[in-house]
């Protein structure tokens, strides 16, 4: 992963550390040993697998012939379409005459196949170009992802998302939710037993308290709204360009969204905070009161979250512009760093030397 010291980028909370290290892992643990399938069922899922179809050689009347181990597979072998597959021809026996047999094996199969995506295989015969064709579609698969992630961040669109969750999150009607369910450490919440107050200063405390905690329930609905919607962008975009489905998506990203909140959740606050404008300005009684006043009250609280509303109101555009340059560094940084990744997975794959098969050995004569 690119440094990141001042966390401005959300690449490791897409990826996530663990996923990368899973995959790295994978590819290393094709130089040990490689899994082959006969038969596939979510495996046909993950780029790099290897499904395999297994011919048996004979030698009959002075003759070489391959015959099909198990002819059922036949027709999903050679018609299943899926890039992601490492298709091989597993030839078994003809210890003496390999090259024969994969002479006569390319003969059978040559009118269903393809040999740009079918590679033949004598089981007397090192994987190591099995695990090579592996590891190149893992990694291929892997950087298509990272390349398309990048591109689907909504650079063009952050300003909108910004907008159309500050209206959600900075309306009326959910401050007034949020304040509601804000429990003070004194009295509690609109859940709570009736909590009477008659002094100003203590008052002024509680109050001071439940718009802290408001703020801090806004900015956290704020934030989260903002990251769901960049997250379903991308998600979409990704299913769009690579029409694949979310369960594949999340074989590769994590998507984690509480590590996204939280490196953005300081500059929300503090943009709301300054909204609002303190906490001077709503803390003016002074004395005891004539009046005992429910702290747990709906009508109370609904009074205190129209202030806030009020407050924040007046200062929305200015939240709107800060959060959205705020967000599209973000996402700018972000989509660099996604480039430094896939250019070295470029090299990667740049430094995995296939040996192409040369089927000209293998055509009669």
């Amino acid at each position: 992963m690119p440094e990141d010291p001042d966390r401005l980028s959300f690449t490791k909370d897409i990826f996530g550390e663990s996923k990368l290290t899973e995959f790295v892992e994978e590819i290393r643990s094709l130089a040990r040993n490689v899994v082959l399938y006969k038969y596939l069922r979510d495996e046909e899922k993950k780029p790099g697998t290897v499904y395999v179809y297994e011919v048996n050689v004979k030698y009959t009347a002075n003759q070489v012939v391959i015959e099909d181990k198990d002819a059922r597979q036949k027709l999903d072998f050679f018609q299943r379409k899926n890039q992601n597959l490492v298709k091989v021809i597993l030839i078994k026996g003809g210890f003496h005459m390999v090259l024969q047999a994969k002479k006569k094996a390319y003969q059978k199969y040559k009118q269903y196949v393809n040999f740009e995506r079918f590679y033949l295989h004598h089981e007397s015969e090192e994987y190591t170009e099995v695990a090579k064709l592996s590891a190149h579609r893992k990694v291929v698969s892997y950087k298509e992802f990272v390349e398309s992630v990048r591109d689907s961040i909504p650079l063009q669109h952050i300003e909108n998302i910004v907008k159309d969750a500050v209206n959600r999150a900075l309306s009326k009607e959910s401050i007034t939710e949020l304040c509601f369910d804000v429990v003070i450490q004194e009295s509690g919440n609109i859940n709570s037993n009736p909590y009477y107050c008659r002094s100003g200063s203590t008052l002024n405390k509680l109050k001071e308290e439940l718009i802290r905690k408001t703020v801090d329930s806004v900015s956290k609905y704020l934030g989260s709204e903002i990251c769901n919607e960049i997250q379903r962008h991308i998600e979409t975009e990704i299913q769009s360009r690579l029409s694949i489905d979310t369960d594949l998506i999340y074989t590769v990203l994590s998507f984690s969204k509480v590590l996204f909140l939280e490196a953005i959740l300081t500059a929300i606050s503090y943009m709301v905070f300054l909204a609002v404008g303190g906490f001077s300005a709503f803390l003016s009684v002074v004395g005891t009161l004539i009046f005992a006043v429910n702290v747990n009250s709906q009508s109370w609280r609904r009074d205190v979250a129209n202030e806030i509303y009020q407050q924040v109101y007046k200062n929305k555009e200015k939240v709107v512009t800060k959060l959205s340059s705020n967000i599209r560094t973000r996402c700018k940084i972000t989509a660099d760093h996604l480039k430094m990744i896939a250019d070295l997975l470029e090299e990667f794959i740049s430094s995995i030397h296939l040996n192409e098969q040369d089927t000209r050995l293998w055509e009669e004569g």
